[in-house]
């Protein structure tokens, strides 16, 4: 899949869980939230699943 990229929408539980596991098989993987404290708290902490 060399060049393709993936856009994960909403970054709650399933969607962090599924965009971390194609982010571990090494995919090109975007999230998009629209709750801005929401992207702050990723921003400065990062997605842990």
């Amino acid at each position: 899949m060399a060049g393709k990229r993936i856009a994960v929408m909403g970054t709650g539980a399933s969607g962090a869980s599924i965009g971390a596991d194609l982010t571990r098989a090494g995919l090109d993987v975007t999230f998009i939230e629209q709750w801005p404290s929401h992207v702050e708290a990723m921003r400065a902490n990062g997605i842990r699943i």
